[in-house]
């Protein structure tokens, strides 16, 4: 048999590029795993001296929190990291439409600081939780508040501010 006119091994090429296709765009549609190589914040965080560092140290250590929040006794400056693993079944053609997901690891560093915005301590908890790839498109914290407090905040620190700034996001 083989390939003969618009026929491959007797089936429509029409029908076999329609199927290709339609396979192609299932599997695009598992989420991407995005390296990032700044997920170390412990050690990031253990250059950071209790009452000597201040907001601009732990901004040259940590980079632009994703968050920040004030309080009584000073301010909280809040960083994300998650950690996306695609479940197995998402590369399985069809069965992904089910079943097909990803386990989703979210660490949150929390940096605290006194009222003279020197570095008091830190707080780093984490979280595990399994999205399906049709829900799993907001997979990390999404408070349009904390877009204009850390604007104010880099404003107050004379850093930069990056708008487009969103949680550190790694996977495998």
């Amino acid at each position: 048999m083989g390939v003969s006119g618009n026929k491959f091994y007797g089936i429509e090429m029409k029908k076999v590029l329609m199927s290709f296709a339609l396979l192609s765009a299932v599997a695009a549609c598992a989420p991407p795993d995005v390296q990032n190589s700044d997920a170390n914040m412990a050690t990031k965080i253990s250059g950071l001296t209790e009452s000597t560092s201040n907001k601009r140290d732990v901004y040259a250590a940590l980079g632009q929190p994703d968050d920040v929040n004030e309080n009584s006794d000073g301010s909280v400056w809040i960083y994300y990291r998650l950690i996306v693993k695609n479940s197995a079944t998402t590369y399985v053609p069809i069965f992904n439409l089910v079943a097909g997901g990803s386990n989703i690891n979210t660490k949150v560093t929390t940096v605290f600081f006194d009222g003279r915005g020197r570095y008091k301590s830190n707080l780093a908890g984490s979280s595990n939780r399994y999205s399906n790839m049709w829900a799993g498109s907001g997979i990390y914290p999404n408070d349009p508040g904390a877009i204009p407090r850390v604007e104010v905040e880099m404003k107050k620190i004379a850093e930069p501010f990056d708008a487009n700034h969103k949680p550190h996001i790694s996977g495998s």
